[in-house]
C-alpha cells in the first residue's frame, strides 16, 4: 500500500447501514470470495487506481495474470453465416457499452455496483505512477510525475492513462493472435472477447501506426490485421514491390510511374494477398503523406535495389545507376496539362465564355480516359484540380441551381457583339421540335367533391388586407374570348411580360392558371376551366379554349417579348406538356439572382485579399486572388459544390427576390398562407369555380412585379459584372441574362417524357 499522504480520501464505506473503517473495508474486500473473478480485467486496474496488488485483487491486474476463458472460435465462425449478420451482431455488442468506463470525466468510479463495486475507499493512481518507468524508458515521456502530481492533476492522469490503456490493450489483443495462432482476426470475434473479460477494444489504440491494421475480407468480413514488426514490416513492404515489378515486367519500362504501382497493388496483388494493408498503412507508419514519397524513400535503399536486381536477374550496379520510379506530379502535371487545353478549346468555341461545367468534365473523361485510368482510385481529386484548373484559367465556376457553369471573364470581355449577336440571339430563342399534340387527348376526370368543399377554411384575409395585397383593378380574368381579344390587344405593345403557372405541372397533371403581368395589368388565364367547359360543351366552347391555348402559345414563344418567370423549370416543363409551347426570350429571376450571388461572393473575397497585393496591377490580383479561392473538400462528385465560400447561397424564393430587388408592391403577403393550404385543403378547393378571391388574388401577386425585379437585376449584374471587366455594354448584360435563363427554360424540353 502507499503512504496515506499520498492518497485522495473518500468517504468511510457503508455496508447493509454499518460505516466500517477502511482497514475493515480492505479486509472485508480481501476475504471476500469472487468466483472466475481472474477471468476479467480490473476495472480499477485499468483507471491505474486500484488499492490492490496483482496477487490481492480479485480481478486481473494486465495479461499476465488474466484466467482467459478461451471462446471456440470454430463455432463462432460457423454462427456468423453472413458478414453482414456478423457486423450487426458486432454492433449490438458495442452498445451495450455505451459509456467508457476508463474515462472519469465520463463514467464516475464507484456507479457500477454489478461487474465490480467500489469499497469507497481513496483514489489512489499508484498504478499509473508505477507505469510511468516503464514510458519512460521506452521514450514516450520525458520526466517521472510524482504521485500527488498525478493524484491532483487530471489531465496528467488522462494522458497516463491513455497510454496505459493502449498497451493494455495491445497485450490482450497479442494474447489472442497467440491461443488462436494467427495474425488475423475478426473485428467482431476480438470485439466477443473483450466483452468476456468486461472490457471493449478501443480502435483508436489498436489501429496505429505501428501494431495492426483492419481489412475486408469477402468470405471473412472485417478483419483486424497484426503488422509485422520493426524491419520485418519494411521488408514486406519490399518484397511486395519487387513482385508487382518483376512479374508485371516493369523493369523494361523504368522510370514506372506511381498511379501504375498504386493501380497494380491493389488489383494484381489483391486477390493474390488477402491480408494486403491498405497503402495509407505503410505510409503512416512512415510518417510519409504520398507514395511518390514512400517510392522515393524505397528506391534510395540498398537493400531494395539488392533485391530488385536479384529478382529480375540484373547487375546490382546496373541497378543502383537507374531511376526506378517516377514522381506523379510529372503525370498530374501532363493530364493537368491535357485537361486546360480542353478547357481552353471550349471557352473559344462558346460564344460568351459561358460553358456547362458538365460538358467540360465529360470532355474531359473523354479525351483523357487513359490518363485518368491511372489515377481510377482518386478521381474525385483528380475532379477538383479540374475545378481548379479553370481558376487558373480565370474561369469562375457559378452554380446556378440548375447547372454549374464555367464562367470566363476573359472570353466574355473579349467577346464581338457585331459577329456574334444575331446569331447568338437566334440560338437563344430557338426552341425545340415538338409534335403537335391533340388539346383533349388527355381529359381531366376529376369531379368536385362538394362535401370536401364544406372543409372551412381557417385564417381568411379581411378585405381589406387583400385591397392592400393588389389593386383588383389591374386583374383580369380570362375565361371568355371576350376578355381574351383584351389580352392580345394590351400584350400587342409589350416587350416583356412577368408568367407564372398554377397547377400540377408534371406529367399527367393539369394546368389551372397562366397568370401574365405587364405594366397596370394583370391577366389570368382560367385554362382548367375553359378546357372543363369545352371537353363536355359543344363547337364553340371548344373553339374558345383552342383560341386562348393557341394564343398562349404564340405568345409564349414570341421571341420579342421577353418572358420573366422566377425558377422557371416547372412552368416550362407544363408550358410543353400541356400547350405545345417551348417558350422563347427568357428572363429567370432565380437563375440571375444565383449569378449575381456568386459574382458578389467572388467580388468580396477578392477585395477581402487586396492588402496582400503587394502593388501588383489590378487584373494580375484578382487572377490571383482567383486562385485562392478553390479549397479543397472531401470527396464530392458535386461540382457546383467545390467553393467553401459560396456553400451558403440557396435558391431564393420569389418573395426573398421581390424583397431583396425592392419591388415596388412589395412581397407577397398572401404566399405562406397559401403554401399551408396547398397542403391542408384538398384539390376540389381550388379546382371549384368560381375562383376562391385569395386564391385568384395570390396568383395574379405573383407577377405583378416580375418585369420591374428584372430591370433592377440588370442594374445590379451590370454594376457587379464593371467590377471584373472594364467597359461593359448593356447588350452583353442582356446576352448573358438569357443564357443562364434558357438554362431554366430548357427543363421542359428535356424532361417532357
Amino acid at each position: 500500500m502507499e503512504n496515506q499522504s499520498e492518497q485522495v480520501a473518500f468517504a468511510p464505506h457503508n455496508v447493509k447501514g454499518q460505516t466500517l473503517t477502511r482497514e475493515e473495508a480492505l479486509k472485508s474486500y480481501l476475504e471476500k470470495d469472487v468466483p472466475d473473478g481472474k477471468s476479467t480485467f480490473c476495472r480499477f486496474f485499468r483507471r491505474g487506481c486500484c488499492l490492490f496488488t496483482a496477487k490481492e485483487c480479485k480481478h486481473a491486474h494486465g495479461t499476465s495474470d488474466l484466467q482467459f476463458k478461451k471462446i471456440d472460435l470454430e463455432e463462432y465462425e460457423r454462427n456468423c453465416k453472413t458478414a453482414v449478420a456478423e457486423n450487426a451482431e458486432a454492433e449490438n455488442e458495442k452498445g451495450k457499452s455505451k459509456k467508457d468506463e476508463d474515462n472519469e470525466d465520463e463514467v464516475f468510479i464507484d456507479k457500477d455496483s454489478e461487474k465490480q463495486p467500489s469499497i469507497m475507499l481513496e483514489l489512489n493512481y499508484k498504478d499509473l505512477y508505477e507505469y510511468q518507468f516503464i514510458l519512460k524508458e521506452r521514450g514516450d515521456i520525458e520526466k517521472i510525475h510524482s504521485l500527488s502530481d498525478i493524484n491532483l492533476d487530471g489531465p496528467l492522469r488522462r494522458t497516463l492513462r491513455e497510454l496505459f490503456c493502449r498497451d493494455l490493450q495491445e497485450e490482450f489483443v497479442e494474447l489472442l493472435f497467440k491461443e488462436y495462432n494467427t495474425n488475423a482476426l475478426k473485428k467482431s470475434f476480438i470485439e466477443k472477447c473483450f466483452l468476456s473479460i468486461a472490457w471493449f477494444p478501443r480502435w483508436k489504440f489498436l489501429l496505429n501506426k505501428t501494431y495492426g491494421y483492419e481489412v475486408k475480407s469477402g468470405q471473412r468480413g472485417l478483419l483486424f490485421v497484426k503488422q509485422p514488426q520493426g524491419e520485418a514490416f519494411d521488408e514486406y513492404m519490399e518484397n511486395l514491390l519487387v513482385r508487382i515489378i518483376k512479374e508485371n515486367n516493369l523493369i523494361e519500362q523504368l522510370p514506372i510511374s506511381p498511379s501504375t504501382i498504386t493501380k497494380l497493388y491493389y488489383q494484381f496483388l489483391g486477390p493474390r494477398e488477402p491480408l494486403l494493408p491498405p497503402h495509407h498503412v505503410f505510409l503512416r507508419r512512415k510518417d510519409l503523406k504520398s507514395i511518390d514519397d514512400y517510392l522515393e524513400y524505397v528506391q534510395n535503399t540498398d537493400r531494395f535495389r539488392s533485391k530488385l536486381a536479384n529478382a529480375c536477374g540484373k547487375d546490382i550496379d546496373e541497378i543502383k545507376e537507374l531511376t526506378i520510379f517516377d514522381h506523379s506530379s510529372q503525370e498530374l502535371q501532363a493530364l493537368m496539362k491535357q485537361v486546360k487545353a480542353i478547357l481552353v478549346k471550349m471557352i473559344e468555341k462558346s460564344h460568351i465564355g459561358m460553358i456547362m461545367y458538365s460538358r467540360y468534365e465529360t470532355q474531359v473523361m473523354e479525351e483523357c480516359k487513359d490518363k485518368l485510368q491511372k489515377f481510377n482510385s482518386n478521381l474525385p481529386q483528380i475532379k477538383k484540380l479540374m475545378a481548379r484548373s479553370a481558376l487558373d484559367e480565370n474561369i469562375l465556376l457559378v452554380n446556378l441551381g440548375s447547372e454549374t457553369y464555367l464562367f470566363s471573364l476573359d472570353k466574355f470581355r473579349k467577346a464581338n457583339l457585331k459577329e456574334i449577336g444575331d446569331k447568338y440571339n437566334a440560338k437563344l430563342f430557338s426552341g425545340c421540335t415538338l409534335s403537335p399534340s391533340d388539346h383533349f387527348a388527355s381529359p381531366d376526370t376529376f369531379q368536385i367533391d362538394e362535401e370536401k368543399l364544406k372543409i372551412p377554411v381557417t385564417n381568411r384575409f379581411t378585405e381589406e388586407a387583400l385591397e392592400k395585397a393588389l389593386n383588383i383593378e389591374k386583374l383580369v380574368l380570362v375565361e371568355t374570348v371576350e376578355n381574351l381579344d383584351l389580352a392580345k390587344a394590351h400584350f400587342a405593345n409589350v416587350d416583356a411580360i412577368g408568367v407564372d403557372i398554377e397547377g400540377s405541372l408534371r406529367k399527367n397533371g393539369r394546368l389551372e392558371l397562366v397568370q401574365c403581368g405587364s405594366r397596370d395589368k394583370i391577366f389570368v388565364f382560367d385554362i382548367y376551366k375553359m378546357k372543363k367547359q369545352a371537353e363536355g360543351g359543344d363547337s364553340v366552347q371548344r373553339e374558345a379554349y383552342k383560341k386562348v391555348a393557341d394564343f398562349l402559345k404564340s405568345l409564349m414563344e414570341d421571341s420579342k417579348i421577353c418572358k420573366v418567370f422566377h425558377d422557371g423549370r416547372k412552368d416550362s416543363l407544363a408550358l410543353h406538356l400541356f400547350l405545345d409551347a417551348c417558350v422563347s426570350n427568357v428572363f429567370d429571376l432565380s437563375a440571375v439572382y444565383m449569378l449575381i450571388e456568386f459574382l458578389e461572393r467572388y467580388k468580396s473575397q477578392i477585395e477581402r485579399f487586396k492588402e496582400k497585393s503587394g502593388g501588383k496591377k489590378e487584373e494580375e490580383e484578382k487572377k490571383d486572388v482567383l486562385k485562392e479561392l478553390l479549397k479543397a473538400k472531401n470527396s464530392n462528385n458535386n461540382s457546383g459544390d467545390i467553393l467553401t465560400f459560396t456553400d451558403d447561397i440557396n435558391l431564393p424564393g420569389l418573395n426573398e427576390v421581390l424583397e431583396k430587388y425592392e419591388a415596388s408592391h412589395g412581397i407577397n403577403t398572401l404566399k405562406y398562407a397559401m403554401k399551408s393550404r396547398f397542403g391542408g385543403l384538398p384539390l376540389d378547393h381550388f379546382l371549384q369555380r368560381p375562383i376562391d378571391k385569395e386564391y385568384l388574388i395570390y396568383a395574379a401577386k405573383d407577377v405583378e412585379d416580375l418585369v420591374e425585379v428584372r430591370e433592377n437585376m440588370k442594374i445590379k449584374l451590370k454594376e457587379l459584372l464593371s467590377f471584373f471587366v472594364k467597359n461593359i455594354e448593356d447588350v452583353k448584360v442582356d446576352l448573358l441574362c438569357k443564357k443562364v435563363s434558357k438554362t431554366y427554360a430548357l427543363h421542359g424540353c428535356h424532361h417532357q417524357n
